[in-house]
């Protein structure tokens, strides 16, 4: 309920932030004349007063345009930039979103002087914006970046502190909330440096408190929306205020803070009730003020406002529908009321349904299993809660592989801004170099000698930049390479191990408050899920500990001789129990001579990976054998087994970190896809090669070439 709380201030801030911006537009004015015998001055002049009636009327600015298009292949680049800046701007205003992309790309075909550049950035900045509208989220990142690269090669802060911000705001929808974050950061303090305007500035700090509360740093959060709030009561804005306070009202219920949160819903509401919006864009604040006074068990003044937003209930965007039946159905189950309750539900998980969003539909099957509890149907809240575990599962899933391509974004980004500043660090050479070289050409002209001494001094400044330019290179490389590793695995740990504990947590709970009311093949059923999610969240961690590890550390390879024969013997009996589990025959075919120089552990880690990946890709009774030869200078060693196989297309992705290809083992185990991606860098790093074949339904064989001396 709290995270639908928030969800629902994030989206009507967003409404109500719209709204008031419209409000801020300049007044209307009269339509003015195209004259005859224009000249191209006064025909700019008439495109721009154009784009500012544009903006509080639209028909008088459509037929501005016609009037002007008759023109139009006479205009100059820059009349047709405003000419197509301002038709785009048209179809924003009408709604016809995918029109006003199509007109504005045409900007960005123009071929512009160096002094009308800002139409070219007003347009790839307007076409992000709109990706993001309609959430086409990738190519609303393309545009933006286009955008602040041309801002940052012009120096414009103001324009790079929007381009950061709106970045920021996008990586927030996609939940890539460590890059949003950066974004955000870089956004507010560019604003507070160049003073913007206070309204920006407020914002940006709301959406750090969020940022920061879903990455769970509470006390980040508190102190963004401080500052926000201490801006926005300067400014005395009630929209501001009233959305402030209900973001901290949601934190402070999160860490079961009633008190604050209370305080914090009541002057939430009552900022509301002063600002002047219309009721339709009031309405979806009517039930997050509801869910939060129904959170804190003040029924009376949830019900104030859940009457207040029920008759407009109907005009809120499906999205926003669902979550406002989930606030009422909450309401009527925290006032003892189940059967109003199921019937607000029902309306919820219909609409959740029709638009299928996971998580609105997770949250909804969660609170039908509360209601089916409060009516003592037993077995159907069973149904629904073990379907939203299911749910949920999922969607941690696809979270999962959120976060392994936010670390390939947040690798690039990082990537990107090192070469910025490399490059500026490199024209703050070159014109240092060019301001001496020019100074050598007054010399020339005075001073015979003087060119002499300048001549070498040039040199040795030429060879003094090159020197700082290899440190300055090789630093960014060696820099690039720690940041890639530190943030590829930190945010795996942060963000991969919560939904598994949490989970794990959810059933253990469960199982404790209603330890009664299940039947012993329930508890069994329970049971075995809580053993299975700890099994699963151990290997996890396991496997996440293990490559964090080496890979900030590097690996310590220390080869020596190994006897390969009793490697095998000692795996086989670490995953002894996990093989008589499936009933799982295990034979070595290795001779007693056959001795590989790698390092013990590394072997070991490599055995245990491929025989356990064997365990779990093969059927209950089925037989896993390991074999070793000489062949030249190597040994090969061969795991072998009749499981389920690999398909043929999906071979080459293995050993990809970034891959999307996941599978679960013949008895439902997870894996944390790194196993096999550990062992391709530890056979690496002994000098091995290691190499696949497969047949679906047949089964697989792992062969790992290593070396048998120092000299190999």
């Amino acid at each position: 309920m709290l995270k639908l709380l928030k969800t629902n201030f994030v989206y009507s801030s967003l409404i109500l932030i719209l709204s008031a911006m419209s409000l801020l537009l300049s007044a209307q004015q009269p339509m003015p004349e195209l004259k005859s015998g224009y000249n191209d001055k006064q025909m700019q002049d008439y495109l721009l007063k154009a784009k500012k009636v544009v903006f509080d009327n639209q028909d008088s600015a459509l037929l501005m345009l016609k009037n002007a298009k008759q023109y139009f292949s006479s205009f100059s680049a820059v009349n047709k930039a405003v000419f197509y800046n301002t038709y785009g701007l048209y179809y924003w205003f009408t709604k016809e979103y995918d029109s006003s992309i199509l007109v504005l790309k045409n900007t960005l075909d123009l071929q512009l002087e160096d002094e009308d550049i800002e139409y070219r950035v007003e347009a790839a900045n307007n076409i992000g914006t709109l990706y993001s509208k309609l959430v086409v989220l990738d190519s609303a990142v393309k545009y933006l970046n286009i955008s602040l690269d041309m801002d940052m090669a012009r120096n414009n802060e103001a324009g790079i502190a929007k381009s950061y911000y709106d970045l920021g705001s996008v990586y927030n929808r996609k939940s890539h909330y460590e890059l949003a974050l950066k974004y955000m950061l870089k956004s507010v303090d560019l604003h507070e440096k160049i003073n913007a305007k206070p309204r920006r500035i407020i914002n940006n700090y709301n959406v750090l408190g969020s940022l920061y509360e879903k990455i769970n740093d509470s006390v980040s959060a508190i102190k963004s929306y401080k500052k926000g709030l201490s801006l926005a009561e300067h400014e005395a804005d009630s929209m501001l205020i009233s959305m402030i306070h209900g973001n901290m009202a949601v934190l402070y219920q999160a860490y079961n803070n009633h008190p604050e949160a209370l305080k914090h819903t009541r002057l939430s509401a009552q900022y509301l009730r002063r600002n002047q919006e219309s009721d339709d864009q009031r309405n979806a604040y009517y039930f997050n003020i509801a869910s939060s006074f129904v959170s804190q068990s003040q029924y009376d003044s949830a019900l104030y406002y859940i009457k207040q937003g029920l008759p407009n209930i109907s005009k809120l965007d499906l999205k926003n529908q669902a979550d406002a039946w989930i606030v009422v159905s909450y309401y009527y189950l925290q006032n003892k009321q189940p059967d109003d309750a199921a019937i607000a539900i029902n309306n919820a998980l219909s609409i959740a349904r029709s638009i299928k969003m996971p998580i609105l539909l997770a949250d909804a099957l969660d609170h039908q299993a509360k209601i089916d509890s409060a009516k003592l149907d037993f077995k159907s809240a069973f149904f629904h809660f073990k379907r939203s575990r299911e749910l949920y599962d999922s969607i941690h899933n696809k979270e999962h592989l959120q976060r392994v391509a936010e670390l390939r974004i947040l690798h690039d980004a990082d990537k990107k801004e090192a070469e910025n500043k490399f490059l500026k660090e490199q024209n703050t050479l070159k014109e240092k170099l060019i301001t001496i070289q020019r100074h050598t050409l007054i010399v020339v002209f005075l001073l015979l000698a003087g060119l002499i001494f300048l001549l070498f001094y040039l040199r040795r400044s030429n060879k003094k930049v090159e020197y700082q330019r290899e440190i300055i290179l090789k630093k960014n490389i060696e820099l690039n390479n720690l940041n890639q590793t530190k943030d590829k695995f930190i945010s795996i740990i942060a963000h991969d191990l919560k939904s598994p504990f949490n989970s794990l947590l959810g059933l253990l709970q469960d199982m404790i408050r209603n330890f009664d009311e299940y039947d012993d093949d329930e508890k069994l059923n329970l049971l075995k899920g809580v053993s299975k999610s700890s099994f699963n969240t151990y290997n996890l961690l396991i496997n996440l500990l293990d490559w964090t590890m080496a890979q900030r550390n590097g690996f310590q390879n220390k080869p020596e001789k190994v006897v390969v024969k009793d490697a095998v013997e000692k795996v086989f009996q670490f995953l002894e129990t996990r093989a008589k589990q499936k009933n799982h025959r295990l034979e070595s075919f290795v001779g007693d001579s056959i001795v590989a120089f790698v390092d013990p552990d590394i072997l070991s880690n490599i055995l245990i990976n491929l025989v356990n990946n064997a365990i779990k890709f093969t059927p209950l009774g089925g037989h896993i054998a390991v074999r070793a030869t000489i062949e030249e200078n190597t040994v090969s060693i061969c795991i072998e087994d009749n499981g389920i196989g690999i398909p043929q297309d999906k071979i080459h992705k293995l050993f990809d970190l970034d891959s999307d290809f996941k599978r679960v083992g013949t008895s439902d185990e997870l894996g944390t896809g790194l196993g096999l991606v550990m062992v391709k860098d530890f056979v690496k790093t002994s000098n091995g090669t290691i190499s696949v074949q497969s047949n679906e339904d047949k089964g697989s064989t792992f062969c790992v070439k290593l070396p048998v001396s120092e000299n190999t």
